[in-house]
């Protein structure tokens, strides 16, 4: 592996040469978000589509899933008519997303499930071609064959720790892990062969890597415990070891999740300790030459040990989640232009569709609920409440046809192991 410390140069390419380079990003960052989230806004002929401002605040329960003793902690996925996720039993389960339980958890009958993989399973399954791709705590990268459920291979990550998320671009699967690796593996061979793998921070157990990884142009990109933003670039043609390039470091601080992208920029949080037991959240945006675009600090401060989830982009603006709020920043200036009170609720990383803002989450407070909330976009104003009697602590998924699904349970507690809620606006199809 060949390490690179940015130059000069690299750090003041022209803009010129950024725009050149921003549709070709534009294209890696749909082909990532489209296989991770797949939340299209163009509902198919027939259904009502997702909910707008306007309709936010006629959501409503149209079916809860109970599967399984492993509460939910990877986010659902949507892919056409069928809904992917994962649990703390390390079970893989699609269900139809035109069918649910109303409080019969034994009559619900997924189309598979198999924990095959073996371990607990908390980053968001990958949907893509005719294979499912989630990795586990205990290290393992697993795909699955859509049709039938069925293992097609397993895969370890080095440096040990447990898989952080996946991304796919083409026919790479990428991988990181809290050891610091960065994988890429042959996504659709039969072994799921490792193409190159590089180590982009020392991770341990008190000091683990946890972003998974964003690719922009070719290029992977991760936050590290010790406040690095790093790129791995794939070897040259011909070669075999990859490039390991520190973009930027902010010193005293650390980067806890995902970085974000509108397809040219980085944004992300940065956690400083600046008391015991006391955090001070920065709100960042770089460009990935390693230029600082803004640099603001967070109106809610979290404690040190709280993790600050992964911001979402939409259009030109930016939502970052904190201890109890999510900001609206402008995505060009880091101007704060709204705020969307969670209350005593913690958010998640939120989606953002059709102008409707949508976050899950837990009580702040540790009691064992949570909620599912919707916003204004553009102006925090809240339009949707609905408290769930188990913790929320997934990434809500949109369906085309409006359907709202967030997972969640508490393991031998309230409902009581998996839950899949669904909600959909009351124009929608009703799905039972």
């Amino acid at each position: 592996m060949t390490y690179a410390p940015a130059s000069v140069a690299q750090r003041t390419r022209t803009g010129a040469i950024r725009r050149k380079g921003r549709l070709r990003r534009l294209c890696a960052i749909a082909a990532v978000t489209t296989a991770v989230l797949l939340t299209a806004t163009i509902a198919p002929a027939g259904a009502a589509g997702p909910a707008t401002p306007d309709t936010a605040m006629t959501l409503a329960p149209t079916w809860t899933s109970h599967f399984g003793d492993g509460k939910y902690r990877s986010s659902p996925v949507v892919s056409g008519d069928h809904v992917y996720i994962g649990d703390e039993d390390g079970r893989l389960t699609k269900l139809p997303l035109a069918t649910g339980t109303e409080g019969d958890p034994g009559s619900f009958v997924p189309t598979w499930s198999s924990n095959d993989c073996g371990h607990q399973i908390q980053s968001s399954p990958v949907v893509a071609g005719s294979r499912v791709f989630v990795g586990t705590l205990a290290g393992y990268v697993c795909a699955f064959d859509d049709a039938t459920g069925g293992l097609l291979w397993r895969q370890a990550v080095p440096h040990g720790g447990w898989v952080n998320g996946l991304a796919i671009v083409g026919d790479t699967l990428y991988a990181t892990a809290r050891g610091g690796a960065v994988v890429a593996f042959d996504a659709f061979s039969d072994r799921g062969n490792r193409r190159w793998a590089a180590r982009a921070a020392e991770g341990d157990a008190e000091h683990p890597m946890l972003a998974g990884p964003l690719v922009l142009d070719g290029t992977i990109y991760v936050g590290t415990f010790d406040g690095r933003i790093v790129a791995v670039a794939p070897p040259v043609p011909g070669g075999t070891e990859p490039t390991v390039t520190e973009v930027r470091r902010f010193l005293g601080g650390r980067i806890d999740d995902t970085l974000a992208s509108d397809g040219a920029d980085l944004y992300f949080a940065v956690n400083y300790r600046v008391g015991q037991n006391i955090g001070m959240v920065r709100l960042v945006s770089l460009t990935t030459e390693g230029q600082v675009r803004w640099n603001r600090r967070a109106e809610s401060d979290p404690l040190y040990n709280d993790r600050v989830p992964t911001p979402t982009t939409a259009g030109d603006r930016v939502y970052f989640p904190t201890h109890s709020s999510i900001l609206v920043l402008d995505s060009a200036t880091g101007r704060q232009t709204a705020v969307a009170d969670t209350g005593a609720q913690k958010p998640t990383t939120p989606t953002v569709v059709n102008g409707v803002l949508y976050t899950g989450g837990l009580q702040i407070g540790g009691q064992a609920f949570g909620a599912l909330q919707a916003f204004d976009a553009a102006t925090g104003a809240l339009l949707f409440y609905r408290r769930t009697p188990t913790v929320a602590n997934t990434t809500p998924a949109v369906a085309p046809d409006g359907t709202v699904l967030l997972g969640g349970g508490n393991a031998g507690g309230g409902q009581g192991g998996g839950v899949v809620w669904a909600y959909a606006p009351s124009d929608a199809p009703q799905h039972r």
